[in-house]
Protein backbone atom coordinates (compact mmCIF):
# COMPACT_ATOMS: atom_id res chain seq x y z
CA UNK A 1 0.00 0.00 0.00
CA UNK A 2 0.89 3.52 -0.66
CA UNK A 3 -0.12 6.53 0.83
CA UNK A 4 1.14 10.19 0.03
CA UNK A 5 0.42 13.75 0.39
CA UNK A 6 1.90 15.79 -1.85
CA UNK A 7 1.33 19.19 -0.48
CA UNK A 8 3.20 17.99 2.83
CA UNK A 9 5.77 15.69 0.75
CA UNK A 10 5.15 13.02 3.06
CA UNK A 11 4.89 9.35 2.12
CA UNK A 12 3.18 6.46 3.36
CA UNK A 13 4.95 2.62 1.88
CA UNK A 14 3.55 -0.61 3.63
CA UNK A 15 3.29 -4.18 3.21
CA UNK A 16 0.85 -6.22 4.81
CA UNK A 17 2.14 -10.33 5.91
CA UNK A 18 -0.01 -12.26 7.22
CA UNK A 19 1.83 -15.38 7.03
CA UNK A 20 3.11 -17.10 10.29
CA UNK A 21 6.94 -16.55 8.87
CA UNK A 22 8.18 -14.40 5.82
CA UNK A 23 11.93 -12.98 5.37
CA UNK A 24 11.49 -9.63 6.93
CA UNK A 25 14.90 -8.50 5.99
CA UNK A 26 13.74 -9.05 2.82
CA UNK A 27 10.50 -6.82 3.15
CA UNK A 28 12.35 -4.28 4.67
CA UNK A 29 14.73 -4.08 1.73
CA UNK A 30 11.99 -4.19 -0.65
CA UNK A 31 9.97 -1.28 0.83
CA UNK A 32 12.96 0.98 0.45
CA UNK A 33 13.68 0.22 -2.87
CA UNK A 34 9.88 0.80 -3.51
CA UNK A 35 9.72 3.97 -1.84
CA UNK A 36 12.61 5.15 -4.40
CA UNK A 37 10.68 4.45 -7.42
CA UNK A 38 7.59 6.46 -6.14
CA UNK A 39 9.18 9.98 -6.29
CA UNK A 40 10.96 12.75 -4.34
CA UNK A 41 9.58 13.34 -1.16
CA UNK A 42 11.01 15.29 2.10
CA UNK A 43 9.83 12.19 4.83
CA UNK A 44 9.54 8.80 4.05
CA UNK A 45 7.52 6.04 6.48
CA UNK A 46 7.04 2.55 6.45
CA UNK A 47 4.90 0.12 7.60
CA UNK A 48 4.88 -3.56 8.08
CA UNK A 49 1.64 -4.83 9.08
CA UNK A 50 2.05 -9.12 10.39
CA UNK A 51 -0.07 -11.50 11.65
CA UNK A 52 2.74 -12.54 14.31
CA UNK A 53 4.87 -9.43 14.79
CA UNK A 54 9.02 -8.86 13.21
CA UNK A 55 11.50 -10.62 15.34
CA UNK A 56 13.40 -8.52 17.55
CA UNK A 57 16.98 -8.41 15.65
CA UNK A 58 14.68 -7.05 13.10
CA UNK A 59 13.24 -4.37 15.96
CA UNK A 60 16.84 -3.59 17.67
CA UNK A 61 18.04 -3.25 13.46
CA UNK A 62 15.37 -0.36 12.42
CA UNK A 63 15.13 1.14 16.46
CA UNK A 64 17.16 3.72 15.30
CA UNK A 65 14.92 4.60 12.06
CA UNK A 66 12.22 6.42 13.55
CA UNK A 67 10.23 5.94 9.83
CA UNK A 68 9.16 2.18 10.73
CA UNK A 69 6.31 1.51 11.86
CA UNK A 70 5.58 -2.61 12.96
CA UNK A 71 2.12 -3.61 13.74
CA UNK A 72 1.07 -6.96 14.51
CA UNK A 73 -2.51 -8.35 14.56
CA UNK A 74 -1.92 -8.34 18.86
CA UNK A 75 -1.64 -4.11 18.01
CA UNK A 76 -4.31 -4.75 15.90
CA UNK A 77 -6.67 -5.78 17.66
CA UNK A 78 -5.84 -4.55 21.34
CA UNK A 79 -8.92 -3.25 23.42
CA UNK A 80 -11.82 -4.76 21.17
Amino acid sequence: MVADNPLRKKLLVSECKWRNDFDESDAVRKLEERAKLIGDYESVAYAVFSKRGVSEATRRKLAGNGNWMLVDADDLYRGI
